[in-house]
């Protein structure tokens, strides 16, 4: 079993590195499947609930994680929620 390292970090650097993997999605397939990516993902949705946003609303999930540059929410690449 390969050893797990873990540590916190405040919402706002975990919305950089998120916006960082996830413009990467199209290069960096692995990141896709990646444990560590769908975790940091329902951990976010997670806050963001929290906060009153509706993570089912893609153009409320990218207004809140700062992803509010107005190209359609299918240009992102998205998935769809990972609750």
């Amino acid at each position: 079993m390969e050893k797990k390292i873990a540590f916190e970090a405040c919402i706002s650097e975990w919305k950089i590195v998120f916006r960082v993997l996830h413009a990467n999605l199209a290069r960096e397939l692995e990141l896709m499947d990646a444990e560590v990516f769908a975790e940091m993902q329902r951990q976010l949705h997670r806050a963001a609930q929290a906060q009153g946003v509706d993570v089912t609303d893609h153009e409320a999930w990218d207004a809140w994680l700062g992803l509010d540059d107005g190209l359609p929410y299918e240009r992102h690449g998205h998935r769809g929620p990972a609750n």
